[in-house]
């Protein structure tokens, strides 16, 4: 059994470079992540401005309008919720405030793309 795992420094030098690089990857994995989260938040737009533009595509305005009704259906008749979170008119201002905490966060991990 001892010539399977190589002993002293060596090892534990290894064992650290790797950590450090899982450490390194995760880092960039979510940096990115929040970046991407940052872009999607920031390009959004309520539902009821998406579907009143005239550019808006027949089929995904039909989805929209349905996906509202549902929306309306289960607040008014399963009496689920009708917080923020489920709103499809939610305001710019929350989506910027969203993106600058993100923006923050990545400054925070040392990304650069904040």
């Amino acid at each position: 059994m001892a010539g399977i795992v190589a002993e002293g420094p060596g090892r534990r030098l290894r064992l650290l470079a790797a950590l450090a690089s899982a450490a390194f990857l995760s880092g960039c994995y979510l940096a990115q992540a929040a970046a991407g989260q940052a872009e999607v938040l920031a390009r959004s737009r309520p539902i009821p401005e998406v579907v009143a533009d005239p550019a808006t595509p027949p089929d995904l305005r039909a989805r929209l309008e349905l996906a509202t009704e549902a929306r309306e259906f289960a607040v008014r008749e399963l009496g689920l919720p009708d917080g923020e979170a489920y709103t499809p008119g939610r305001e710019l201002k929350d989506l910027k405030r969203k993106v600058a905490e993100l923006e923050d966060r990545l400054r925070e991990l040392g990304g650069e793309q904040a």
